[in-house]
């Protein structure tokens, strides 16, 4: 079986869907034996970069915890929050500039920020969370 792409006809890797299949595909492609020796480290890359950017329902996590001063630190393997609950009710991403600005306006909405490497709720002070991310 081939492909057709505009750059021509691809063989498929379908017939060689094991680990020594694929580099040696990753060998052909390359066309160059002094970088042999690279292609495992190739495919490890290409790994980490695929599970960053594909999501998968498997990959989804709910952690349960209290804000400490309406702020939570993300879990070690935070991608991206798909939905986060305070107290029960759903809070709505906006950025950090209309954070600030809700803030000093104080204007009571259910809104959640990242600064740094946490997730900052508005007027989530020491409330109970679902995170699903």
């Amino acid at each position: 079986m081939s492909f057709v792409l505009p750059g021509g006809p691809v063989d498929s890797v379908i017939g060689t869907a094991d680990y020594a299949g694929l580099r040696g595909q990753i060998a052909k492609w390359l066309n160059r034996t002094d970088l042999t020796n690279q292609i495992p480290e190739f495919v490890r890359l290409a790994e980490h970069e695929h599970r960053r950017d594909v999501r998968v329902q498997a990959m989804e996590q709910v952690v349960a915890g209290t804000l400490m001063a309406g702020v939570l630190n993300y879990p070690a393997d935070f991608l991206e929050a798909r939905q986060l609950t305070v107290r029960g009710k759903r809070c709505d991403y906006v950025s950090l500039r209309t954070f600030q600005n809700l803030e000093e306006y104080s204007v009571l909405r259910n809104v959640f920020t990242h600064v740094g490497q946490t997730i900052k709720v508005r007027g989530g002070e020491s409330a109970p969370y679902l995170l699903d991310y």
